[in-house]
């Protein structure tokens, strides 16, 4: 997989407005998650998403970081349920896709029209910081952040789809990166 074939493949993904999207991901038979008592009732693709997360903003606050970095960071969802669950932090946002990125700068307008619950346990949509978010059009292997900017830095099933370009990918992110990296990946 190339810049070029990844970057075509998600440009269609990225494409749907970020409501499209939530409606994609979440139950069909709802307009949004809810809860039952003690029972999330949600759509799989948000369970996911949900769950990671929670996981990724619980690391987070294990490892006592301020500033968070999304290697690959799509349509900025990742981001916008981390500063829902903390919105304490400063958050950053690399994605390689035009769409992806045009995404990402929609989301304060668009949770400002339609609620949009994407983590739905501890979060408040209402409280997030949108100056602490910071999103830019560029490539994991080009990262645009100065030396050791952010405390961690992250990446959620981006660098499976860089067989050829990982290593440069992984020299820029230990490069930006004060503290830390993790890595949630498939292989």
């Amino acid at each position: 997989r190339s810049d070029a074939y990844v970057k075509n493949s998600y440009e269609n993904a990225w494409s749907a407005t970020n409501y499209e999207w939530y409606q994609a991901i979440t139950d069909k038979n709802l307009s949004n998650p809810r809860k039952e008592g003690d029972i999330i009732i949600t759509g799989s693709g948000l369970l996911v998403l949900s769950a990671h997360m929670q996981m990724f903003s619980h690391i987070f606050d294990q490892l006592h970081c301020d500033s968070v970095l999304d290697v690959g960071s799509g349509r900025g969802n990742n981001i916008i349920a981390l500063a829902s669950l903390r919105p304490n932090r400063e958050y950053y946002g690399v994605e390689l896709t035009k769409n992806g990125y045009e995404r990402s700068l929609e989301w304060e307008r668009d949770l400002k029209e339609q609620k949009m619950l994407l983590v739905d346990i501890g979060e408040d949509i209402s409280k997030i910081d949108f100056q602490k978010i910071h999103f830019f059009h560029s490539s994991a292997t080009k990262l645009p952040l100065p030396d050791k900017s952010v405390d961690v830095s992250f990446t959620n099933f981006v660098l499976e789809q860089m067989p050829y370009d990982y290593k440069e990918a992984l020299s820029e992110i230990r490069r930006v990166t004060r503290k830390y990296a993790v890595f949630m990946e498939s292989f």
